[in-house]
């Protein structure tokens, strides 16, 4: 999650030598949000199927190469893309690291997977736009 918002503030340097303005800024926000819900509904109930770790190495690979577009983006196009892969894994992680979690501390436990879940998501997407803002 700290990946997913760790951008963000980068946006306001990068507009410039991009040149995209706020309704671009807004369409990057966006695919970002539409993007995590569809792919919690699509790949929600497939670890359950394929298994939870071909689906997190999968998040994995998808972070690796996400970040690197992020790092090298010099155009709107490449920025979009980033962004596309990083809802992907951000929907898959948060259901199967979820689901994993659960399956590790059994049933018993789902009150504390859920508040470990939960703070883990939400810390992280208030630390990343926190270093993001001391890198910027």
């Amino acid at each position: 999650m700290l990946g997913g918002t760790l951008p963000i503030p980068l946006y306001a340097l990068r507009a410039p030598r991009m040149g995209f303005g706020p309704f671009t800024t807004t369409l990057v926000f966006a695919v970002y949000a539409l993007g995590t819900v569809l792919a919690l509904m699509a790949f929600a109930s497939l670890s359950d199927r394929m298994g939870r770790r071909p689906l997190l190495a999968a998040a994995a690979l998808a972070t690796a190469t996400s970040t690197a577009l992020f790092l090298l983006a010099d155009d709107v196009g490449t920025l979009l893309a980033a962004r596309f892969l990083c809802w992907i894994r951000t929907g898959v992680f948060t259901a199967t690291a979820t689901a994993a979690m659960g399956d590790l501390a059994g049933a018993e436990r789902t009150r504390r997977v859920s508040t470990v879940s939960t703070a883990a998501n939400m810390g992280g997407v208030g630390l990343g736009t926190v270093a993001g803002g001391l890198f910027a």
